[in-house]
């Protein structure tokens, strides 16, 4: 049985399942069983729309038709990334290129020709279609994108090897030098911070009142962590950034004739 029939069927047994409970197992209670009840007509007017009316039919057979592709497109996918993961010389690379590239063009065709069907619908029915379409359109991209990065960060001659190295490199450089100039502000941020927090509670005679230093140091430290957080999201990105640039450097540097 096709998968979205499959569903349907299971959406109707948990229904009878359902008012089972309800009125054999003293479950029926308040409005368990208005509820129970609806729920098993409701299944059940499901599966005669779907099994029996040609819109259902039609609905079915698009789900079905998308999940089989996506399927498909998936397994053909990580069996792609089996093959990148244990590329180690330039030709090889070369070669997955070829692969990947027409793959891309591939997948670009299916998504340009669902994105002309989804302009065509207009009718309500056609709205749930295009809900499944959609959501297809954006699992596409998503491969596309991968095995486009793949290609982009994966050198198939020594020039390019040398040209993305120091690409990277350089790149790291920058992150390196952005991170050092936002702890420097942190670091500003901070004793000024410690600075306030010596002199909280003194009045402009010099009188200390240790309530109002408790107030002013409270105040003082909520300051500092306001201005700090942005930069401590910021830092952590770029070290995120920089983790992931090691990576591709490693990446990139295995390769050879």
């Amino acid at each position: 049985m096709p998968q979205f029939q499959i569903i349907i069927t299971a959406i109707l047994c948990i229904a009878i399942l359902s008012c089972w409970l309800v009125f054999s197992k003293g479950f029926n209670i308040g409005i368990a069983p208005i509820v129970a009840i609806g729920f098993l007509l409701l299944s059940l007017g499901l599966m005669f729309w779907v099994f029996l009316t040609p819109s259902g039919k039609n609905l079915a057979r698009n789900y079905n038709k998308i999940q089989l592709q996506r399927l498909k497109i998936e397994s053909n996918y990580m069996e792609m990334m089996y093959d990148f993961k244990n590329l180690s010389t330039f030709q090889q690379v070369e070669e997955w290129d070829r692969k990947a590239q027409a793959k891309i063009g591939e997948l670009i065709n299916i998504t340009n020709n669902l994105e002309t069907e989804l302009t065509q619908n207009n009718k309500i029915l056609d709205y749930l279609i295009m809900g499944i379409k959609e959501q297809y359109i954006v699992f596409l991209a998503s491969i596309v994108e991968k095995l486009q990065e793949c290609i982009d960060f994966t050198p198939n001659s020594i020039k390019e090897q040398k040209i993305l190295l120091k690409e990277l490199k350089q790149q790291k450089k920058e992150l390196q030098l952005k991170k050092r100039e936002l702890t420097a502000n942190m670091r500003s941020i901070q004793a000024d911070s410690r600075s306030r927090s010596i002199y909280a509670g003194r009045s402009f005679l010099g009188i200390y009142d240790s309530k109002l230093a408790a107030h002013k140091r409270r105040r003082i430290r909520y300051q500092k962590e306001e201005a700090l957080r942005p930069s401590e999201d910021i830092k952590a990105a770029i070290d995120r950034q920089i983790l992931q640039i090691d990576k591709d450097i490693l990446w990139v540097e295995r390769f050879s004739e």
